[in-house]
């Protein structure tokens, strides 16, 4: 008898463990994956930004740097007089 209640109650466990998911379960699922997928988009999106921001930096630098050599030629030239 002891065996045979140990059999069922092992068998209701597997039945029960084998059920669908309530639907509460499952729209938490969709809105956990939801959340996921948006998540991962502004993630992306962010690192684009980061890359764009990046290269601006680097072209602005390199044309402050073209720039200030301008004005150093210019200076070894003597294109520029000194006020005095």
């Amino acid at each position: 008898m002891k065996t045979t209640l140990i059999m069922l109650t092992f068998a209701l466990g597997l039945a029960l463990a084998g059920c669908n998911d309530s639907v509460y379960d499952e729209q938490a699922d969709a809105v956990r994956n939801r959340a996921d997928a948006i998540a991962d988009n502004v993630e992306e999106r962010g690192d684009a930004i980061e890359e764009r921001s990046e290269t601006l930096a680097d072209e602005i630098e390199d044309a402050g740097e073209r720039r200030a050599d301008q004005l150093e030629a210019m200076d070894d030239h003597g294109v520029v007089n000194e006020v005095k």
